[in-house]
């Protein structure tokens, strides 16, 4: 019976830990945000504020990576100059769209597949906010090319800053994993 109490107690400290590094990594990224450079006035910015969530979910798996991702997407919404129109957006662009990149936790054993993962996850949700969402708002031109349809404009709109955020993203947690312990637990 003391030994049932030991394992659940040690359990608890385990989960205690990983919400307290939830917590810290999600607090991290939503500083980070205000770290960025902006591309469009409409939304789209270069940053690093995957980095901390793709950590956490690469340390701790998928849920807690979504859950904490999750969080942070809802409060960068929020707090940090977020553009939103309706509710439905703010789900879209920022909650949904931040918590998959919490699906790296699904290949903690190649960090590679695992940034790339979380990265296209988030990738996706924002081309499909980009058609369903803010299609009606199409420009004629974009980055010189004619718009005519709403998905090569929302794939091309949100490459633009998804994918040097990637490479960032990729580099950084590469280095990281390289140069410290913080990815094993």
């Amino acid at each position: 019976m003391g030994s049932e109490k030991t394992k659940s107690s040690i359990d608890m400290h385990s989960r205690v830990v990983t919400i307290c590094e939830g917590a810290v990594m999600a607090a991290m990224a939503l500083g980070l945000s205000y770290l960025k450079f902006k591309l469009f006035p409409t939304g789209g910015s270069i940053d690093v504020v995957m980095v901390p969530l793709l950590v956490l979910s690469i340390r701790r798996g998928a849920g807690w990576g979504i859950g904490a991702s999750l969080v942070f997407g809802t409060l960068k919404c929020i707090m940090s100059e977020g553009i939103a129109y309706g509710w439905h957006a703010m789900i879209m662009d920022y909650s949904l769209a931040y918590a998959m990149v919490g699906l790296a936790g699904f290949f903690r054993s190649n960090i590679t597949l695992a940034v790339t993962v979380g990265t296209l996850g988030r990738y996706i949700v924002h081309v499909i906010s980009g058609v369903v969402l803010w299609g009606q708002w199409i420009p004629d031109e974009f980055l010189g090319i004619t718009m005519t349809n709403t998905l090569v404009y929302s794939l091309i709109y949100n490459a633009t800053f998804m994918i040097p955020s990637f490479i960032i993203a990729l580099a950084l947690v590469l280095l990281i994993s390289k140069k410290t312990k913080l990815l094993s637990v």
